[in-house]
């Protein structure tokens, strides 16, 4: 997979995925950090977007479901099992304290995955019914399985 820095689109052997705003280098949180990161939003579809990263030369990137724009005042998104059996998308408020990382850690769709998933990733987000449900941790798919739940507030 091929994400150059003030490109518009990801690139694979043999697909591409157009991104919301060029391609971006993140800041490093220290000066001696290396710089071959990168950084991109994919539009998969209304009220869903996917916050993808990587490095330079990585087969693996890393994946986040966003309820809008990126960032600590946007909702989250979760895969859900639904109560049809089936799959849905649902909303993972940020926890009352504040804190994205309280809460609702392991349970917003945060996953390490191959590049090359990516174009399937995003046809199955584009077809997922959503479901006003809260997300409860037991029901949550492809959260990130490396990572400890975290506690309520």
């Amino acid at each position: 997979m091929r994400a150059d820095v003030g490109s518009s689109e990801l690139v694979g052997p043999d697909w591409r995925l157009a991104v919301e705003r060029p391609i971006e280098r993140p800041r490093p949180a220290v000066a001696s950090d290396r710089d071959d990161g990168w950084l991109a939003v994919l539009g998969i579809r209304r009220e869903l977007k996917l916050r993808v990263s990587g490095r330079d030369g990585q087969p693996d990137v890393l994946v986040e479901a966003w309820a809008g724009e990126p960032g600590d005042d946007t909702d989250g998104v979760a895969v859900v099992g639904s109560a049809r059996g089936g799959l849905a998308l649902a909303r993972v408020p940020l926890c009352e304290c504040g804190d994205r990382g309280c809460g609702n850690t392991g349970v917003q769709l945060r996953k390490v995955l191959p590049g090359r998933d990516l174009p399937g990733l995003a046809g199955l987000l584009r077809a997922l019914p959503w479901t006003p449900a809260a997300p409860a941790r037991g029901d949550v798919l492809w959260s990130d399985a490396g990572q400890e739940p975290g506690t309520s507030c």
